[in-house]
């Protein structure tokens, strides 16, 4: 697991609510339209037609990039849940899974400093871990 793994995660949701958006203005809207004109012999003259149609290099990268983010919830999920400390395993959880902020998280457990949770839990278990 990576720090980079872990706020992926974090802003994962935000991302693929963004994404899929955009795949839908994409598939019913003029956001994924292309449009290009091309000449037409086939009668003999040219003739400029407009052919217009889903942008499916765009449609298929952000399709993708959700699977990729999915993905990388899935096993950070999975890394939180196997973590034997009951306390260190909420904090985690809801840091990086619910999007909770550490003044949330402190008044949640009763701490009176926001930075307690995430000095003292947080960046001692990382540090522990050796991941950076």
């Amino acid at each position: 697991m990576t720090r980079a793994e872990l706020d992926t995660c974090r802003e994962g949701d935000d991302k693929i609510r963004i994404l899929q958006h955009m795949i839908s203005e994409m598939e019913r809207g003029e956001q994924g339209v292309v449009v290009d004109c091309v000449k037409d012999y086939r009668s003999g003259f040219p003739r400029t037609l407009v052919l217009r149609g889903i942008n499916r290099v765009e449609l298929e990268k952000c399709k993708k990039e959700i699977s990729r983010i999915q993905k990388i919830q899935k096993g950070v999920e999975n890394w939180i849940m196997d973590i034997n400390d009951v306390l260190t395993r909420n904090v985690f959880a809801m840091y990086y899974l619910k999007g909770l902020s550490w003044r949330k998280i402190s008044s949640s457990l009763r701490a009176n400093s926001p930075d307690y949770y995430r000095i003292r839990i947080r960046d001692k278990y990382l540090s522990e871990k050796g991941i950076k």
